[in-house]
């Protein structure tokens, strides 16, 4: 594996940069480069993301979303901003917003126990505040974690 340096770095992100910022009306080649530019840039670590984030705060028409949707799609940013951001709506929401919150982690299987999110629900499965058959569905979907937690319930 060969290493970047600064300068090659550097460029790399003027490249990338550049080639998000094609403003055309779709055509099919370029969903596919955003995509691998979405990635090289993403793979350069900190001014990658740092270029992510610069693009997706310029006027660009729909770059913005596309980069903010392939962030969301990341599990890292799914480990440390999306699912502890539920996690604090079901602790301290309404509970229509819980249940919203809830229903949203058991699409995301084992990350839940991934972000430490097991414990809780565990908990508020105890309780019986929410809706039990959703919740027992999300500890189920953490993997053969949850499965034996719930069997530990019995």
């Amino acid at each position: 594996m060969f290493k970047i340096t600064n300068n090659q770095q550097f460029m790399t992100t003027i490249i990338l940069k550049k080639l998000f910022s094609i403003n055309r009306p779709s055509y099919e080649a370029i969903p596919a480069l955003q995509d691998k530019a979405f990635l090289a840039l993403f793979c350069l670590d900190y001014p990658g993301f740092y270029a992510l984030l610069d693009i997706a705060n310029k006027d660009f028409q729909n770059v913005p979303d596309f980069i903010l949707n392939k962030l969301a799609q990341t599990e890292e940013i799914q480990l440390s901003v999306i699912i502890p951001s539920l996690l604090n709506d079901i602790n301290t929401g309404e509970p229509k917003k819980k249940v919203q919150s809830l229903a949203a982690m058991n699409r995301m299987f084992s990350l839940v126990y991934k972000a430490g999110g097991l414990p809780l629900l565990i908990q508020l499965l105890q309780e019986g505040s929410i809706d039990r058959q959703l919740i027992v569905s999300t500890i189920r979907a953490c993997g053969d974690v949850g499965e034996q937690a719930l069997i530990k319930l019995k």
